[in-house]
């Protein structure tokens, strides 16, 4: 049955990133996705794995540019929350909720340019208040807030608010559960 049901959740998934990918271009194209058997060394158990191709961008995710460089400067951050409401406008406008927004799943290429990774947590607005809940919480919780994480809520207003969480650190370079 959980195979099955990740199954489903992966293709539904891939095929929604595909889809944003191939409009946007701050959204990495999706080449391709599939399942793998492979055998765990652990068990010599065949086991299926997912996997998707997405387009390299070539440049450094802002958790590691903050890591490296320090906090980001009014302006800077300024630039990361307007690139990125470009890119949720997109995702929400086209019935998706990104589900994960962080600076790890930032990436400022090496054109300066901002993309926004890690679609797996992607979840399509299918019910009519566009609220969602589901069996399990897919976020990163000192991002998200709190209503993703005890319950599983998500809409559109959980990615504004993991990117308001994500421009507080990139200022303060503190945890933003500090």
């Amino acid at each position: 049955d959980q195979l099955s049901t990740a199954q489903r959740l992966f293709a539904k998934e891939a095929i929604v990133l595909e889809r944003l990918g191939l409009q946007h271009p701050q959204i990495p194209n999706l080449y391709a996705y599939f399942p793998l058997l492979v055998a765990n060394p652990l068990n010599n158990q065949s086991e299926e794995l997912f996997y998707l191709v997405q387009e390299f961008i070539d440049g450094e995710d802002l958790e590691k540019v903050l890591n490296s460089k320090g906090k980001f400067s009014e302006s800077d951050v300024v630039d990361v929350l307007k690139a990125m409401l470009n890119v949720l406008d997109f995702v929400h406008s086209n019935g998706a909720i990104h589900r994960d927004v962080k600076p790890s799943n930032i990436m400022k290429g090496r054109n300066s340019k901002l993309s926004l990774l890690d679609f797996g947590a992607v979840k399509e607005v299918t019910a009519p208040t566009g609220v969602q809940r589901g069996p399990t919480t897919i976020c990163s919780p000192e991002y998200a807030p709190p209503e993703q994480i005890m319950n599983g809520t998500v809409d559109q207003t959980s990615d504004l608010y993991a990117l308001a969480a994500s421009c507080v650190v990139l200022l303060t370079d503190k945890n933003s559960s500090e």
